[in-house]
Order: structure tokens, then sequence, then C-alpha cells
């Protein structure tokens, strides 16, 4: 039987995760909005004919965060009408939702659990690339990265944040990185 204690904590848990996934809803309608303002301002004639001779827009997604993610599946249904020639970069295999760290934390989950391979992308007609970015040339409109050079007619960076824990003495080794799981 279950005590008092553990029925209070369960139920507090699953108020932190109501919170959470309403939070994380809110997250998805707001790069949804933004993605969607980024397709309204796309206008899909500049660059040459593609492989079927029809017209289509070079976009390369520098991060598979929630935002590169967002973005790439709104612009899989462009470029399966040809219309758009979607490239991802991103230098990790696979996304690790940043909110199951709190259950890692806990002992609740494993971060296996909260990690998801880029190679299952429900975006069939958006190319992955495992890469890194080494530089972008903006006069060029290429993104160099260490095994390719990319061309593009829309860059997206959406890299994410870095933290900078040693700007705070002690920050560092006295605290968790909710955004890392290794760390």
């Amino acid at each position: 039987r279950a005590s008092d204690h553990d029925f209070t904590q369960s139920v507090g848990e699953v108020r932190q995760g109501h919170h959470v996934c309403q939070d994380l809803y809110r997250l998805r309608q707001a790069l949804n909005r933004e993605a969607s303002a980024v397709l309204d301002t796309m206008s899909f004639r500049l660059p040459g004919p593609s492989r079927s001779g029809r017209v289509m827009e070079r976009i390369v997604i520098l991060g598979g965060g929630f935002a590169g993610l967002t973005l790439a599946t709104e612009l899989d249904r462009l470029a399966a009408d040809g219309m758009a020639e979607v490239t991802l970069v991103e230098r990790n295999a696979s996304f690790q939702m940043g909110f199951s760290i709190q259950w890692v934390l806990a002992d609740r989950r494993t971060p296996e659990q909260g990690q998801r391979f880029y190679s299952t992308l429900k975006a069939p007609h958006v190319r992955f690339l495992h890469d890194e970015v080494a530089s972008i040339d903006t006069s060029a409109r290429t993104v160099h990265t260490k095994a390719h050079d990319l061309d593009y007619d829309r860059l997206v960076v959406a890299l994410g944040a870095e933290l900078a824990l040693e700007l705070v003495p002690g920050l560092a080794e006295g605290a968790y990185n909710l955004c890392d799981v290794s760390s």
C-alpha cells in the first residue's frame, strides 16, 4: 500500500508534468507561428530548375533543436511538392528532450528514454545531415560543414543557446545543466 507521502509526491509529479506539457504546448504553438511566418515570407521563385525541371528553393536549416525540427517538419510538404530542397544540419545524431532531464535527475527515467534519433525524423523529404558547421559564406550563399559545402537560397540559423556557466563563479561545479544530459 502506498503511503500518503508517496501519493502526495505522485500527485505533485503529475501536476509538474502537466505544467511541463502545457509549457511545451505553448512553445510548440509559438514555434508553429514562427515557422508559418517564415513560410509566408518565402518566395519560391529564385533558384534554377530542380531535377524534375521545376524551380526549387534550396533551404538549409542549421540546428536540430525544437525550432529547427519544427521548421523542417513544416517545410517537408514543400519538399514533397518539389518546391524546396530542405537540408537540416545537426552535429548530434540524436535529439535529447531537455524536459526529460528532470526525470533522469530524479532516477525515474534513463537518458535514453528522452532521446530521439534524427534518423527517425518524420519529415521524409527533408535531408538530414549529421555534420558540424565550420563557417558560413553569406556572399557566396554557402554553408561549409566539416565534410560538405551546401549552397542555399534561404538559410535558417537555429543553433539554440550555449550556456556560459563559467561566467557565474561556482555555477559549473555546483549546478546541474538541465539542457544537457551529459553534464
